[in-house]
Parts: C-alpha cells; structure tokens; sequence
C-alpha cells in the first residue's frame, strides 16, 4: 500500500504526509551522512590559532523586521586549503549589539578579518561597531564588508556552494558549537528552507569569502585526523576497527 502511494502522490508528498519529513530521502542535497562525516566532535582536532588562520563571517538580520532571522556570526580556522567553522554566536541584535558581539569575537578569537555582508545602512553599523571598539582599547577592526548578490534566488544559490566543499573535504564542522544543530537541520531542509535560512546562507558566505582556500591543494588523508597529522601530511592509515 505504501509503495503504491509513494508512485501515486510523488516522492516529495509521500515524504510530507507518511514519513515526517520535510524533503524526500532521495532528493536530499545535504544528508545527515554528508554532514555527520564533515563534523569533528573533538575541538583537539580544530588547527590552533597561530597555526592556522582565524577569520570570522558573519550576516546580520535586519533590526524591527517581525519574525526575522538571528544575526549569525562564524568563526572560522583556515588550514591547508580547508575551513573548519569551531565557533558561532547568534541572536536577535540592535546595532549596539552587533557592535558588542563583533567587539567579542575579536578580542576572544583575535580574527585575521572579518566578513560582513554588506546591506543598507551599512556604513552607519560600522560607524557604531568602531566607536564601541575604541571603548575597549582597539584601534582597528579588521572588518571588511561584502557585497552580496541582489540576483533571484540568491541565497539558495550560495547556501547550494557549499555543497562542492562538503563533498571533496574542504569545509568542516564543529558539533561542539552553539547552533551546530540549527545549521545542520537547515542545510538538510534545501532547498526547502522555509522561513528561516540564516545558519546556512552564513556556511554559503564562509565558503564564498574571498580567502582563496580553493588555491591550496590539502593534504591527501582522510577524515578525522587531528590537525598536527595532517600538518606532518605523513602516510597515515585510517583504522578498519
């Protein structure tokens, strides 16, 4: 009965009304599989500040738009041509507190830079978000806002890269951090994201920030390896136990 009513209504229906799922199994983009083998449980497997490159990405939601998304903020270690996202704070911020986290993040992780997408009203944030920091003893912001699409379907184009990443082994997740589980239920959801989308169009931004990582050839092993492994790039077996 239920194979004639996945044929009858469609796989994309049969998944919504039997199985409780938001997208059926088959047309899924980003599985629990793809993603459960790019997430690292272990920060001792995160390359350290000062032997890898920190930076940070972050998209702000808009102030007094009902029902908005968080204002998301990664934080991010570059190593050997891979990003590992270790860190995130999120929430409902006013100017003031995008100025506060960023001031946080800075001082706690000490980024190289800082990615910001670029929106209306922009220069005024950064005008707060410097004043805020002079009040904590830094001179200088290592912000750079960029500038996103304004085409269609924008976001579920660069929420789609980071997909290329996931597959061959470039970008990997911290389960360890705050909101690692939003992000992995949204990035399962696409396209289907509905009404919120900030987490994974955050991982599109990280994977689509001008830090050239697709420039340099990682290391050729496998998963799971702790970063001074793979920094020694010696002849390492995966064990079969």
């Amino acid at each position: 009965f239920l194979e004639g009513e996945r044929i009858l209504l469609g796989a994309e229906f049969f998944a919504n009304q039997y199985e409780n799922k938001p997208i059926a199994t088959g047309s899924q983009t980003f599985t629990e599989t793809l993603i459960g083998r790019q997430t690292l449980h272990d920060m001792g497997k995160i390359p350290p500040y000062g032997v890898a490159e920190t930076f940070a990405v972050g998209d702000l939601a808009y102030v007094g738009q009902e029902g908005r998304d968080y204002s998301v903020i990664f934080i991010c270690r570059l190593f050997q041509g891979q990003i590992f996202i270790f860190d995130c704070v999120y929430g409902n911020w006013d100017s003031a507190a995008v100025a506060e986290n960023t001031i946080n993040v800075l001082l706690k992780h000490r980024p190289s830079i800082m990615y910001y997408e670029r929106f209306n009203g922009w220069e005024a944030y950064n005008n707060v978000i410097s004043a805020a920091a002079l009040t904590k003893g830094v001179q200088k912001v290592p912000l750079q806002w960029e500038k996103g699409s304004q085409a269609d379907n924008a976001k579920l184009i660069r929420i789609g890269l980071v997909k290329g990443p996931l597959d061959v082994r470039r970008l990997w997740f911290y389960a360890g951090m705050p909101g690692y589980q939003i992000l992995t239920n949204q990035l399962v959801k696409w396209p289907k994201l509905g009404r919120h989308d900030d987490f994974a169009d955050t991982a599109g931004m990280v994977v689509s920030a001008p830090t050239n990582y697709q420039l340099t050839a990682p290391p050729q092993i496998e998963s799971g390896l702790s970063w001074l492994q793979k920094l020694n790039q010696g002849p390492i077996m995966e064990s079969s136990g």
